[in-house]
């Protein structure tokens, strides 16, 4: 940077990032002395500059920025002079310590020091009387809080995450409450003590994560009136003091992967809390019936737990607003109890309790109920009356014991997805499926189903597999369909989908996989939309025509009596750009494959020897291709011919 004719009187706003010309020797620094109006100095990422220069000519700065200034190890004494300084940041500097009188500085409102070298804060800081935010996030050299930062009058927010700290300083004696309002040590891992807490009346946010050494809190946690998130998740801390139930104001309290033994009895009298979280709590064995009292409870969270049960209502009390109960890999939970007080319920996660063997009937009172998780359970059958659930649209379950579903589950009108892959017991679809009118999505895997009833023409996605003989499928109502898996051990019968001239289908990507279809594939070409096609292992196909007009990628493989590919009726719309055809030992012809003026990538391998294709010239699109020398006179002799970018 050229400090030639620099006199900038006049300016304001100064940003000089990223520049490695800018040190403690940089020749604009004695031209910069006229900017005597300057606010703000924008230095960040200058990563040569070692020292600030001289400070006193900005008697008016208001943002000094140093972030990211890597060999900066201090700053000049003359930063004291700076009456005016709002905003100070030296994050992820070289800075130890900061100048003594630093602490002149009245009206620093923010000072940002993550990431730095730092190892102590000013003594007596408390002076700083405008100072209302600190971050110090990644100060791994910081081990000492100073107790004058709690008098701080004016300070809101205090963030020092990832330090050495190990206690949290008291208020010095005769100071009044501070305003502090968030407290975040998180993964302080040093941190054994919070000490008194009832100096700090103003706190909303007490974040204590990842202080792994951390085994108590303060009994004083339960004059914080004004507290709204307690966050111990990861600590060694196994039992909240009882005072945690006066904190009339707190909404979210996380206790994920501690060590967490019970919930507070009287826990119910905590009237604002919403949300709990007690993810990974492996010591967590009940939970006291008393939180079924919370009368704001909306979220509760306790997955891979040791939980047993989950608590009945009192019947004298009024039903609760939880809307999400996650019991997820509760692995010793063995029955769901009464579930008629939760009558605002929308998300039910049960999902991994593997002793669980049934849902109480009285699910079906959950008229809210949106999802329903019971994969990976015991459960052989849902009650009846989970026919009732009126706004259910997700059903999940998979890897579960079930061996039906409902008979009448063609009164759940909301449901729109079925998943039950690994469903292995499963037996029967009930006829009544067909009643459903917004299903769209159906995935049932590794069945032992043997008939397929009619299924309910919204399908968008079908995904069917059993171990056992399919005789039928009738598929002639999925006028919507758009992908489609099946997967039966013999061959079945396919009746043909009726296309219609006047439906609307624009969706924008359709895929088709078939790992067993009969030799008439006729019917194909009436998935007018899809766009990817995919034909495995189809062991009873001789010949592949009349396929859909709007196919982009078409891929067969291990088709062993295939022995025509028609793309005939593709040729003039000129959308199929992929093409890969392998494992097909009596393919000998495809048709139309000449004409395919847009086809960008060509593999053809491991077939018939009498296989011939065009001169790969024609293709003026072509970019990447693998073709057999045995398919394709062009190879004359060579072994393989194959585009340079396409990776073997």
């Amino acid at each position: 940077m050229q400090a030639t004719n620099f006199c900038p009187k006049n300016l304001v706003i100064l940003k000089l990032n990223w520049s490695d010309s800018v040190d403690e020797h940089w020749g604009g620094w004695t031209q910069l002395k006229v900017a005597t109006r300057l606010k703000v100095l924008d230095l960040s990422d200058c990563r040569m500059l070692k020292e600030t220069p001289e400070l006193s000519a900005f008697l008016f700065l208001e943002k000094l920025i140093l972030k990211g200034c890597a060999m900066l190890t201090k700053l000049s004494d003359s930063i004291g002079m700076l009456k005016y300084l709002d905003e100070l940041d030296i994050s992820c500097t070289s800075i130890i310590e900061l100048p003594n009188n630093i602490v002149n500085l009245m009206s620093l409102k923010v000072l940002k020091i993550d990431y730095s070298c730092m190892q102590k804060l000013p003594d007596s800081i408390g002076m700083m009387e405008k100072l209302e935010e600190i971050y110090g996030e990644g100060c791994r050299q910081l081990e000492v809080i100073p107790s004058d930062i709690m008098g701080l009058p004016s300070l809101q927010i205090l963030k020092l995450t990832g330090t050495c700290v190990e206690i949290v300083p008291e208020l010095p004696q005769g100071l009044v409450a501070t305003r502090l309002k968030v407290l975040d040590l998180s993964d302080c891992r040093m941190l054994k003590e919070t000490s008194e807490l009832s100096a700090l009346l103003s706190l909303e946010k007490l974040i204590l994560t990842g202080c792994e050494m951390l085994t108590k809190l303060s009994d004083s946690i339960g004059m914080l009136k004004y507290l709204v998130e307690l966050d111990i998740s990861y600590t060694s801390i196994a039992k909240l003091p009882n005072s945690i139930v006066n904190l009339k104001s707190l909404k979210v309290l996380k206790i994920d992967h501690s060590c967490i033994q019970k919930l507070p009895d009287a826990i119910g009298i905590m009237e604002k809390l919403e949300e709990i979280y007690g993810v990974g709590c492996r010591q967590l064995k009940m939970i006291h019936g008393d939180i079924v009292r919370l009368p704001s409870l909306q979220i509760t969270e306790l997955t891979e737990t040791c939980l047993e049960n989950v608590p009945k209502l009192l019947q004298s009390l009024v039903a609760t607003r939880l809307k999400v109960l996650d019991l997820s890999y509760c692995r010793m939970l063995k029955e769901t109890f009464e579930l008629s007080a939760f009558l605002s319920l929308e998300k039910l996660i049960l999902k991994g309790c593997e002793m669980l063997t049934k849902l109480s009937d009285s699910i079906g009172m959950l008229k809210y109920l949106v999802k329903l998780d019971v994969s990976c359970t015991s459960i052989i059958e849902l009650p009846n009356s989970i026919v009732h659930l009126k706004s259910l649209n997700v059903l999940k379950i998979d890897h579960s014991c079930m061996q039906k579903l409902p008979d009448a589950i063609g009164m759940m009108e909301k449901l729109k997805k079925i998943y039950g892959e690994g469903c292995r017991q499963l037996e029967m679809i009930p006829s009544d499926i067909v009643k459903l009118p917004s299903l769209r999505i159906l995935k049932l895997t590794e069945t032992r189903v043997e008939n397929v009833p009619m299924l309910p023409h919204s399908l968008v996605s079908l995904c069917l597999s059993s171990t056992v003989s399919i005789k039928d499928l009738e598929i002639s109502n999925l006028v919507n369909l758009r992908n489609l898996e099946l997967c039966f051990p013999v061959t079945y019968t396919i009746r043909p989908v009726i296309p219609k001239s006047d439906l609307d289908m624009s969706s924008p990507y359709c895929k088709l996989e078939l790992s067993i279809i009969t030799s008439r594939s006729s019917y194909l070409g009436c998935f007018r939309y899809l766009e990817e096609l995919q034909l495995e292992n189809c062991d009873n196909l001789r010949c592949v025509g009349q396929l859909p007009s709007d196919l982009r990628i078409f891929t067969v493989s291990n088709c062993r009596f295939l022995e025509v590919v028609d793309l005939s009726n593709l040729s003039n719309l000129k959308n199929l750009t992929d093409l890969k055809v392998w494992d097909c030992l009596r393919l000998v012809e495809i048709r139309g494959l000449d004409r395919l003026e847009s086809l960008e990538s060509l593999y053809i391998e491991r077939c018939s020897p009498f296989l011939r294709i065009p001169d790969l010239s024609i293709w003026k699109e072509l970019k990447e291709w693998d073709v057999d020398a045995l398919a394709t006179d062009l190879a004359r002799g060579k072994q393989v011919a194959r585009s340079d970018d396409l990776p073997l």
